[in-house]
This record gives C-alpha cells, structure tokens and sequence, in this order.
C-alpha cells in the first residue's frame, strides 16, 4: 500500500508542475475568460500561489479516485491536501519574501529564483503530504474539519481574483496592478 502513495507523490509532484506552468500562460494567451478562476491573471505573488493550489486540487481528486478504486487507505487524504496546500503557499511566501528581504531589493521578478521557489514548494507540500497519508488516522473530526477548509481555500481562491485586496501578494509589479488585468489594455 505504502508503494502507491510513494507513486502518487511523485506522479502529483510532475502533474501538478506541469498544470501550474500551464496555468501561468493560459489566460495571458488565450484571453478567454473562462480560464480566470483557474489560471494566473497577472505576475502578482498571489496568482503564483494560485497556480499551485489549483493544480493541487486537480490532482488530489484524481488521487482520491485512483486510491478509491484500488481500496487503498484514505483516512488521512484530506488532512494530506490540506496540509500540501499550506506547506505550499508558507513555503512559496518564506522563500519569496525571505529573499527579497535578504537581499534588501524590491520585490521585482528575479525568473530563475521564481521558478525554483515554485518548483521547490510542491515538492515540499509532496513530500510532507506523503508522511500525513501514511500516518495513523486522525480521526473522523480533523477529516472532516478539513475538508471544509480545503473548501473555504478553494472558495477564497477563486473570490480573491475577481474581489482583489490591495495588499502586496495581490500586486501585479510588472503593471502595477491590482486583480484581473486584461490583455491588451492598461488598468
């Protein structure tokens, strides 16, 4: 049992990489609206963190399937993604701000460090999910508080592209924009 949640760490570490990079580009080159609850809308922190949890919540429905239908062991699963989503976007936020801060400039896209801190992330948020799904149930309580928080992370995700706050992880730095920024036209 243990060799498919192994699997599945691995195969969900590829499948949300791949998904994440493609929501990154999707919306800025199709323009089509129906892709914004989904897909980064701007170069802002949140929507790099958008284009994990996403992903994340792609995979993890497949991943519950895939263990539904071969009887494996799901009392851990949604306190897994729970944890996965969190370690991802405190590991994309420390790592983000950690470096800036560190190396005392603003926060303009350094690409390659951007990338890593992306790429870096998942693999955290998969590898400790791995360790939450193979441990000892929790217990009905703290599965079920979780997947209403998983819920409410999926509900708040998708509101704050289309109700932005103006906070810095909502700011676009290349535009100077705040939430949904439409191709071809200055905000």
């Amino acid at each position: 049992e243990n060799i498919y949640y192994v699997v599945y760490s691995i195969i969900g570490f590829f499948v949300i990489s791949i998904l994440g990079t493609l929501f990154h580009f999707l919306y800025k080159f199709s323009n089509m609206k129906l892709f914004i609850p989904f897909c980064a809308v701007n170069e802002s922190i949140y929507e790099h963190i958008k284009i994990g949890i996403i992903p994340m919540y792609i995979y993890g429905t497949i991943e519950f399937l895939c263990y539904k239908y071969k009887n494996i062991n799901i009392d851990n699963f949604s306190i897994s993604l729970l944890l996965k989503i969190v370690i991802f976007v405190i590991f994309i936020l420390i790592l983000y701000f950690g470096y800036y801060k560190l190396i005392k400039k603003d926060y303009k896209n350094n690409l390659i460090y951007d990338i890593f801190i992306f790429y870096f992330s998942i693999f955290l948020a998969q590898f400790v999910s791995y360790f939450v799904i193979i441990h000892e149930s929790f217990g009905f309580a703290v599965c079920f508080c979780s997947y209403v928080m998983i819920s409410f992370i999926l509900f708040i995700t998708i509101y704050f592209t289309y109700v932005t706050p103006k906070h810095t992880i909502f700011k676009d730095n290349k535009t100077g924009t705040y939430g949904i920024y439409k191709i071809g036209n200055k905000k």
